[in-house]
């Protein structure tokens, strides 16, 4: 629920967190007796994923009939809760009716009268779903099934009155239709209601990374980029939106980069044949940067992983003009194709060296298809609009498959490149979890530097912060590598000290280990060293982590052992904060 996986207290693996009580009997309109079993947490646990409420149990067979849960200690800003109803059918119980309501609770910082300690007004949101004309095991064909588990109609919210009493299983009462017409009729005064509804929207320009003005979208990407060549860039990103073209968007951004003084800036063109497809194709220009050995498969937005680029401080400048595809070659399978034609200009001194001739530019021709998934996740789809859901923590996997070559002959690239990766995490219930990525990358041919595997490593300072999925203790540019494997894992104890709604603390673990190798016949890079990672290369560490509610902060201490041990034992520490959500 909202991108939090609780704990089921009847689950097999999780019902020891629980408590549970026996607290009425009642006999039911089938005359079985129906027992009411409440539950709560055992020992109160700081934890966000345990639940509190009641599940009933039919006498005869067992079956749950009901199930009342809400989470015991809801976050500061929103707090959820849920009632799911079964009814017989066919000699099974299946769910009829889901009940959810969803508050947002006033801010703990809000001073104003009555306000202070979540004890405040709350915006209450209830949503009922009823599921009715249930047939057991149909014959539904598979294109039936698509990628969204939730598709809101965009005109919705202009239906009529009419309209929507057909299809209201329990019509309103009449307290909801004053409701109704009390919300249409002071929402234009009320600022505590409008200040309640520009918190939602910006909740969702944040998740979408847009924010809508008439036909218009600003992307929030394109506004403010944090790199190691440019340290900071300002900039402006435009597109149009359904309320423009359902089939047709148009899109353009402008940026400078401070350090290096240049702007950057495209344009793109989408066409979509069908608004309930996935089927979009696509022509874009852009003028930019490519920062040297960065995975193609790093996700958008402020996460952790992404603190990489501010420790790459190479890159090349690069012209690109492509057009490309997006699909679903499965349901649950994104796919990116593309050809495009680039034009690289080499930096910090660099070159390559083909048959005795030096090259400090190049164009090249590249074409290739991208696939992702994360295997249970589904989409909501509002309009044009889609959202990949909420929780990160369904396994994800993503390939990256593109080849190329130079448009001129003598200068003699030619490559193919592939890169994947599949992360992970396992729940070994109160002993803890362990996250884990398995990447790996090949390349077969002759390629620029920016192609190869040389941005494995995260470690510029003694202290900084931890980089999930790399090598925390390997400098960026240590190691340059046409193929590699690595796996990176993170175990996290449960918690070893906790105080009840406040906080808790889990000891971490962190290991990564690694190999590669180095091979490209025929050619030469000037300005840049190069060391394959031909042996093991292998770190570990301990820390600890702090979580709250809201987010988790933590320390570890990262030590680099084995082949590729530094000096003294104090040369091979490093120490790295922690963070994240």
């Amino acid at each position: 629920m909202l991108g939090t996986n609780y704990r089921n207290p009847v689950s097999g693996k999780y019902y020891p967190f629980y408590v549970f009580s026996l607290v009425d009997s009642i006999r039911g309109l089938d005359g079985e007796m129906v027992y009411t079993i409440a539950f709560r947490p055992r020992n109160k646990s700081v934890g966000k994923d345990l639940l509190k409420g009641q599940v009933f149990i039919h006498g005869k067979d067992y079956a749950i009939t009901n199930v009342e849960a809400s989470a015991y200690n809801p976050s500061s800003i929103s707090a959820v809760s849920f009632k799911q109803q079964y009814t017989p059918l066919e000699g099974r119980w299946f769910p009829n009716q889901l009940q959810t309501q969803l508050t947002l609770l006033p801010s703990d910082e809000d001073e104003t009268d009555n306000n202070t300690n979540n004890q405040g007004d709350a915006v209450r949101f209830n949503v009922i779903s009823y599921i009715k004309d249930i047939e057991i095991n149909p014959d539904i064909p598979r294109r039936n099934f698509t990628p969204e588990q939730i598709v809101v109609d965009e005109a919705s919210g202009n239906r009529t009155d009419a309209y929507w009493n057909e299809r209201r299983v329990v019509p309103l009462e009449k307290s909801e239709i004053r409701t109704y017409t009390y919300m249409d009729s002071v929402f234009v005064q009320d600022k505590e209601l409008q200040k309640a509804n520009r918190r939602m929207d910006a909740a969702g320009y944040l998740l979408s990374g847009k924010v809508p003005i008439g036909n218009l979208n600003i992307d929030l990407r394109e506004v403010i980029k944090l790199n190691g060549v440019e340290y900071v860039r300002l900039g402006l990103g435009l597109s149009t939106n359904e309320r423009f073209s359902e089939k047709h968007k148009f899109g353009a951004n402008i940026g400078y980069g401070f350090n290096d003084g240049t702007w950057k800036y495209g344009a793109f063109y989408e066409y979509r044949p069908e608004r309930d497809r996935d089927l979009t194709f696509g022509i874009l220009y852009r003028k930019d940067i490519d920062l040297w050995g960065l995975s193609n498969l790093l996700l958008p937005g402020l996460r952790p992983r992404n603190y990489q680029y501010l420790l790459i401080n190479r890159a090349d400048d690069i012209q690109r003009l492509e057009l490309y595809t997006r699909f679903n070659p499965l349901k649950k399978v994104d796919a990116r194709a593309f050809v495009n034609i680039q034009e690289r200009d080499f930096n910090n001194g660099y070159a390559f060296v083909y048959e005795g001739q030096s090259y400090r530019s190049t164009r090249i021709m590249e074409a290739g298809v991208r696939f992702s998934t994360r295997f249970k996740q589904a989409k909501i789809r509002y309009g044009s609009f889609e959202l990949g859901g909420f929780t990160q923590d369904d396994p994800r996997l993503a390939i990256d498959l593109r080849a190329g070559q130079s448009m001129e002959s003598g200068e003699g690239l030619r490559y193919f490149r592939a890169e994947g990766l599949f992360e992970h995490f396992v729940s070994l219930g109160r002993v803890g979890r362990i996250n884990y990525q398995l990447a790996g990358g090949y390349l077969e041919g002759r390629s620029p530097y920016a192609l190869l595997f040389s941005s494995l490593g995260t470690n510029k300072r003694k202290t900084d912060l931890f980089v999930p999925n790399t090598f925390s203790t390997m400098h960026p540019f240590e190691f340059t590598n046409t193929a590699y494997g690595a796996l990176f894992t993170e175990f996290e104890t449960g918690y070893i000290i906790q105080k009840r709604k406040a906080f808790g603390i889990s000891l971490v673990f962190p290991n990564s280990i690694g190999i590669g190798r180095y091979d490209q016949p025929g050619i030469g890079h000037d300005a840049v060293s190069i060391q394959a990672m031909g042996n093991w290369y292998t770190e570990t560490g301990i820390g600890f982590k702090y979580r709250s509610k809201k987010r988790f902060l933590g320390l570890a201490m990262m030590y680099r052992y084995g082949n590729y041990t530094q000096g003294d034992f104090g040369d091979n520490m490093y120490l790295r904060f922690l963070w994240g959500r």
